[in-house]
């Protein structure tokens, strides 16, 4: 199989669903690159006449070589790959021998390579085969048709919460959630690698398009918990959240997270609480009901 692979601005791409995911979505890209100075592209790659894999990039300069990286506020970097085969075995050959000229394509092109997949990516061979290291990265993922039941911690912290009159309720103040991030950087005694000032910019511009969403738990009228979401077709995923230290002991993360995916359930498919990668997390996150899922940092 010989597929044709060119680099796409990202306004110029034309997705065979109507539905463009979140993370190949112009608006996206193009803020990415607007307020943290990456050059984004979409890697398009086609058989004949068809688009079979589209790939989103972030590429930086070091002095003369070109690098494809992550960006730190880029979650997934999903490979999306289109079949037009109704046998289901030659599909999936198909899409590991197209995954396979990527990577080859990405190793002539890059000085260096580093990509987030996303969960739907679980078959990296055509990486691995090619001489890419693929390390496992975990996530987990609410189901919303279910109920959860809480840890006997996490129901104790809830019952807590209830105590303290909180409210929950959906608002875009870009700049009290900074306040709050920054605070918890601060304390974990780490800064936060961007800078205010294009942090509140990105999160305005994201927002003006529908691409993120913000709900927040308030204390007497003021935000002490604040979680921005990105919405993506039948997918949200709980990006960023911070709350203020002095409401930690009395629940509110617990609060929030009930009443968020309480929401969000009703209005999505399904929930990825994006991230189970460190311990006190993944606790956390088991504790509120998660379901482990794996992704991939692979790099060449």
């Amino acid at each position: 199989m010989k597929n044709e692979i060119s680099l796409l601005n990202p306004s110029d791409v034309h997705f065979p669903d109507p539905a463009i995911p979140v993370w190949i979505h112009p608006h996206w890209m193009n803020a990415m690159t607007e307020y943290f100075g990456f050059r984004a592209f979409v890697l398009a790659c086609w058989r004949g006449e068809h688009l079979v894999a589209l790939l989103p990039l972030y590429e930086k300069q070091v002095f003369t070589h070109r690098r494809a990286v992550m960006p730190m506020l880029n979650y997934y970097q999903p490979l999306c790959l289109f079949e037009i085969v109704e046998r289901p075995n030659r599909a999936a050959l198909n899409q590991l021998e197209t995954t396979r000229e990527i990577a080859i394509w990405l190793k002539r092109y890059y000085r260096r390579v580093n990509i987030c997949l996303h969960p739907d990516n679980y078959d990296v061979r055509g990486f691995t085969w090619e001489g890419y290291k693929a390390s496992p990265r975990y996530t987990m993922y609410y189901d919303p048709t279910g109920t959860a039941a809480l840890f006997k911690d996490e129901k104790n912290a809830l019952h807590r919460a209830q105590r303290q009159g909180y409210q929950f309720a959906e608002g875009f103040i870009p700049e009290r959630f900074n306040e709050l991030l920054y605070a918890l950087y601060k304390r974990k005694k780490v800064d936060f690698p961007i800078e205010a000032k294009a942090l509140v910019g990105f999160l305005s511009q994201t927002h003006e398009h529908g691409l993120i969403r913000q709900f927040n738990v308030l204390k007497d009228g003021v935000i002490v918990s604040a979680n921005v979401v990105i919405s993506d077709r039948d997918v949200v995923y709980t990006w960023l959240r911070a709350s203020d230290e002095n409401e930690l002991k009395s629940g509110v993360s617990v609060f929030h997270s009930v009443h968020l995916y309480e929401i969000l359930g009703r209005q999505y498919q399904s929930i990825d609480m994006c991230g189970a990668n460190s311990d006190s997390t993944a606790r956390f996150k088991m504790g509120m009901g998660g379901q482990l899922k794996l992704f991939f940092h692979v790099r060449a």
